[in-house]
């Protein structure tokens, strides 16, 4: 296996393990509120980018 899939593993494991600590209700509502930050992020990042314009690319 590639060190990728390690990370993979590694991500799934540690997220058990804090899943398992903080009780699966909480683990799901933190789960839907970062697919819903995602999916409000991705509709609406055109109007904020309007008022960033004075940042330049490096």
């Amino acid at each position: 296996m590639i060190w990728v899939d390690y990370a993979i593993f590694a991500i799934v494991g540690i997220s058990t393990v804090f899943g398992l600590m903080r009780g699966f209700v909480k683990e799901t509502m933190s789960l839907v509120v970062w697919i819903g930050a995602f999916f409000i992020s991705s509709l609406f990042y055109q109007y904020l980018a309007t008022f960033l314009t004075f940042i330049s690319e490096p």
